[in-house]
C-alpha cells in the first residue's frame, strides 16, 4: 500500500466514527474491481489489519484475476457473477454497499437501454438480496453523481452524454422509497448524502 493511501486510511480509522457495528459481521460490496469498490475493500481490510475488527468481506465480481490484481493481499471473499444474476449467497450478509455500477460513458452512449436496464435491474437484485439477508443497512454508492430529491435536500447534475446514469441513480431508489422502506438505505454520490 503506498504512503498517500496509508495515511488516509489512517485518518478516515481515526475520525471517530462507529467502526464497532462492523467488529465480526459480513459486509458484502458489489463492484469490488471499481474505484469505489476496491477502495472499500482495501481500507476495510485496512481495519482488520490496524483494529484487529474481524469483518468478513466478501465482494462480487465479474472477474477474480482482475480482481486479484488490484486487491493484492486484501482478505476478501471473492464471488465471481453479476449482479443482475446473482450466484448463491449461502453466508450471513449483515451490510452490503453496493458499488457496481457501468461508468464507460461512449457504452452510456451507444447502449443506453442496456446499461440502463443493467444497473436498475441489477440494483433491484441487490435491493432483494438485501431483504432476503436481513441486512442491518445498505449504502448505494455513486462515484459519479446522483439525481433526485430526498427529504428536503436535491441533488440535480444532468450530463447528456450520461443521462442514462442519472436514469438509474433516480429509478433504484425510487423502487426503495416505493415499498422496500423496512431495509435502511443510504444513498451515496461523490459530492452528496441522503439517507
Amino acid at each position: 500500500m503506498n504512503a498517500i493511501l496509508r495515511e488516509d486510511f489512517e485518518y478516515i480509522a481515526s475520525a471517530g466514527l462507529d467502526w464497532d457495528r462492523l467488529d465480526h459481521r459480513t459486509v458484502f460490496i458489489t463492484g469490488g474491481t471499481g474505484f469505489l469498490g476496491s477502495l472499500l475493500i482495501r481500507f476495510l481490510h485496512y481495519l482488520n489489519e490496524t483494529r484487529r475488527r474481524g469483518i468478513r468481506i466478501v465482494a462480487l465480481v465479474r472477474d477474480p484475476g482482475k480482481a486479484r490484481a488490484i486487491l493484492g493481499d486484501a482478505d476478501v471473499v471473492l464471488v465471481q457473477g453479476d449482479m443482475c444474476a446473482l450466484p448463491p449467497l449461502p453466508m450471513e450478509i449483515d451490510y452490503i454497499f453496493h458499488c457496481a455500477a457501468v461508468t464507460n460513458s461512449k457504452l452510456m452512449i451507444e447502449q443506453p437501454v442496456e446499461v440502463t436496464e443493467g444497473m436498475v435491474l441489477g440494483t433491484y437484485e441487490i435491493m432483494k438480496l438485501a431483504r432476503l439477508k436481513k441486512v442491518s443497512s445498505m449504502v448505494y454508492l455513486s462515484s459519479m453523481e446522483v439525481y433526485g430529491q430526498i427529504g428536503l435536500r436535491t441533488a440535480r447534475r444532468w450530463r447528456a452524454i450520461r443521462g442514462t446514469w442519472i436514469c438509474t441513480m433516480r429509478a433504484a431508489p425510487t423502487r426503495w422509497a416505493s415499498g422496500w422502506r423496512n431495509i435502511s438505505v443510504s444513498i451515496t454520490g461523490r459530492n452528496t448524502a441522503f439517507r
